[in-house]
């Protein structure tokens, strides 16, 4: 015969192994797991810098980041299991978005089912028509805090829910990815730190078991080299992205790229011509003879990887009276004013399409500038935004200007006949021999320009691809040279670099072509899409100043093939007026045109700046309100269905989640005796009456029939007794834990078929 005695090492036991599932690990050792996580999400992020307009929105993404993996901790702490605080944060995490979405559909009189189309239709249209570094829209700016969102929870079920830290790693690729694959440039700084940190995330995380349950047995080899193949993988793949990506950077990974380098515009130009589907951008009319066409930015810098924008250079205000000076323009060079009206539809970015050379702009917009030097209008902070404006710009007359009309004190200094490092012979040779025994900027442009468009080159946007030259360094212009096939981006980029071999300034315009003929409106104004974007070199005149040529194939006429028959000679002293004449002025202002076209944009949302910091704080603010309320409403809800059962079980079921809720223990072995005596104060309290009839209603004999309506009263009034004691005992952190985020709901039933009374025999 046996004696049973307490068992003290078995029930602590069994607790211990109830805190390793539900906390997996220490708070400490579960807090710097989820730290080291939120580093190796957040890092890849930076990757992502070069897309976007000064990096906005990438703090909103790693704010969201941080905020749901630091809400999945709290949950842990709060004493859910792994599997329970991972559905919970999915559940917030949908929820939280929902409402916001919802939110913003309102605010912008949407119709909620209509938000997440409206929302997506406004990422892709700013995608579409912005050249990188785009300045994120509403929608862009939600698909950044749902793509890190989703991001988040993932990393959260591989490290925590299924142990498998390895698998970050293609977490860490897909957010380094787009940045590559755009750029062909690879951010080593963001790579290398994001491989640092999934080492030491993969080394925190240990062997993947609770703290409980780990042995002292060392590191395996498999382990070890699992965890430094992951991070070799996400190096391996991003080097080996860079040396098969056009205007990929050359040299080792360790060559460095320059934190300030710029990203050449011109590879995702030719991604734009390449889209299926093109997309309106601006509509366009102009008293000039020919439209003109629309410059947005001006590329100047020659590197061995390409063409970039330079510094920017000096920046004047566009609403001032003054009108612009146009670099190196003489005083006796023939020129005609032109009027041309812009009406933009669909653009987004940084820059106002304008022709060169403009002088003034009107109405001018509260922080809109002009860059002195490229003569590119800025948009300011809020980015190109629905509306319309006038632009004075002169028709320069480049083959009047004659010979030794001077040119003026903005004349280019020698950056702009600087060429990169080792040119490829093949591209000397074809230089010199193109330009021959032309003298001057004008005759060597000329020449540069037969050469290009005398029918031995031809015009193709698949062809580069398809044979790996698509690019604008030195090296792919020699492959253009070779294949004679190509679009814009190596025509410009090819006669530029020419130009500046020999001994001409050259620089490269980057903007569209005024639209094909045939797509005009009934008021005249002619539509320019996506597919009409357009590079072009520009040569450096003496006394004309900066004069654009044409040398792709197939591509419109050459803006100085011939000498113009517009100009006068005495045009040039016609001085123009500081703003466009009234009859040129636009037919509505910006605000009327935003407002009068809303089916080219969601409404109120076309060129906003987004705050990059405001969704994720709203998501936190959602977030923080449905962790107060909907625990607490289901909680609730909860009671009240077991009040409307009725019956001693019920009311013993809800005095036991009480319990839970204020972090009382409740072993699974627990019998209601054992507990009713645990939490009343004496032998005859109000939780052991209620074990007494709960306990008698699960096993007395069926004969007896159901209870009366009274005795179910007093069973609940008993128990409504047992739980206002247990929560005076209780400290006012655990109560206000268990109204806050009750445990019971996360907590899986106890099942028992008998009780401390044994059934009837």
């Amino acid at each position: 015969m046996s004696v049973a005695g307490p068992r003290p090492d078995r029930t602590r036991a069994r607790r211990g192994g109830t805190r390793a599932r539900r906390g997996g690990t220490g708070a400490g050792t579960d807090l710097g797991r989820t730290t080291l996580l939120a580093a190796t999400l957040i890092l890849p992020l930076g990757g992502l810098a070069p897309l976007l307009r000064q990096g906005e929105g990438l703090a909103g993404a790693a704010a969201t980041t941080l905020m749901i993996l630091t809400t999945g901790w709290l949950l842990r702490r709060l004493g859910l299991t792994v599997a329970r605080s991972i559905v919970l944060l999915i559940v917030l995490v949908t929820a939280s978005g929902a409402v916001l979405t919802v939110g913003w559909a309102a605010a912008h009189g949407i119709p909620p089912g209509d938000a997440v189309s409206a929302l997506g239709e406004d990422a892709v249209a700013t995608i579409v028509s912005q050249s990188y570094p785009v300045r994120p829209g509403a929608g862009l700016a939600a698909l950044l805090v749902a793509g890190s969102a989703l991001v988040a929870v993932v990393g959260e079920l591989l490290v925590v829910g299924a142990r498998i830290p390895a698998g970050v790693a293609l977490l860490q690729i897909a957010l380094l990815l787009p940045g590559i694959l755009i750029t062909g440039v690879t951010p080593w700084p963001w790579v290398l730190s994001s491989a640092l940190a999934l080492l030491l995330l993969l080394a925190a995380a240990g062997d993947g078991r609770p703290e409980g349950e780990r042995t002292r047995s060392r590191t395996s080899p498999g382990r070890l080299l699992a965890t430094l193949g992951a991070a070799t993988a996400l190096v391996l793949v991003a080097g080996a992205l860079t040396s098969v990506l056009p205007g990929s950077r050359s040299g080792t990974p360790l060559a460095g790229q320059g934190g300030g380098s710029a990203v050449s515009p011109l590879i995702v130009l030719g991604q734009d011509l390449r889209r299926g589907d093109a997309v309106e951008l601006l509509e366009m009319r102009s008293t000039a003879e020919q439209l003109p066409y629309l410059w947005t930015a001006v590329l100047d810098e020659a590197t061995p990887t390409g063409w970039r924008e330079g510094s920017d250079g000096r920046r004047t205000d566009a609403d001032s009276p003054v009108q612009n000076p146009v670099p190196g323009l003489a005083a006796g060079t023939p020129s005609t004013p032109v009027e041309t009206e812009v009406r933009i539809t669909g653009l987004r970015g940084a820059a106002l399409p304008v022709p060169y050379p403009a002088v003034a702009v009107s109405p001018a917009q509260e922080g809109w500038t002009w860059d002195a030097d490229a003569l590119t209008l800025g948009a300011g902070a809020g980015g190109v935004q629905e509306g319309a404006y006038a632009v004075r710009s002169l028709d320069v007359d480049a083959a009047g200007a004659g010979q030794g009309a001077g040119s003026t004190e903005l004349a280019p200094d020698d950056e702009s006949r600087a060429v990169p490092e080792d040119v490829p012979p093949a591209v000397v040779e074809a230089a010199r021999s193109a330009v021959g025994d032309a003298d001057g900027a004008l005759e060597v442009g000329r020449a540069l320009q037969d050469f290009f468009r005398s029918g031995d080159f031809s015009y193709s946007e698949s062809a580069p691809v398809a044979e790996g030259y698509d690019g604008d360094s030195a090296r792919m212009i020699e492959a253009v040279l070779a294949a004679r096939s190509g679009y814009c981006v190596h025509y410009a980029s090819a006669m530029a670099l020419m130009a500046r071999l020999e001994g001409v300034p050259a620089r490269i315009a980057v903007g569209f072509l005024p639209g094909s003929e045939g797509r005009e409106s009934e008021d005249g104004w002619r539509v320019v899409t996506s597919h009409d974007a357009h590079a072009w070199p520009e040569l450096y005149v003496d006394g004309v100043g900066w004069t654009p040529f044409e040398p792709t194939p197939s591509t419109g006429s050459s803006p100085v093939a011939e000498p113009s028959t517009a100009a006068t000679p005495g045009a040039a002293e016609e001085t123009p007026s500081a703003a466009p004449s009234a009859s040129a002025a636009p037919s509505s202002t910006p605000a009327e045109s935003a407002s009068a076209r809303p089916e080219d944009g969601v409404p109120g949302t076309e060129g906003a700046a987004v705050d990059p910091v405001a969704i994720p704080v709203a998501l936190l603010a959602v977030v923080a309100a449905l962790v107060v309320v909907a625990p607490a409403s289901l909680r609730l809800l909860q009671r009240h269905r077991r009040r409307r059962r009725g019956g001693a079980g019920p009311a013993w079921a809800e005095l036991e989640a009480v319990a839970v809720d204020l972090g009382l223990p409740v072993g699974v072995s627990d019998t209601h005796s054992v507990l009713a005596e645990r939490w009343d104060s004496g032998p005859a309290g109000p939780a052991h009456a209620v074990a007494v009839a709960a306990d008698a209603e699960a096993f007395a004999p069926r004969a007896g029939g159901r209870r009366s309506a009274d005795a179910d009263a007093e069973v609940w009034a008993l128990a409504a007794e047992a739980s206002r004691a247990l929560r005076r005992r209780a400290s006012l952190g655990a109560v206000l834990r268990a109204r806050v985020l009750p445990s019971s709901l996360f907590r899986r039933g106890r099942t028992r078929r008998a009780g401390d009374v044994a059934p009837p025999s």
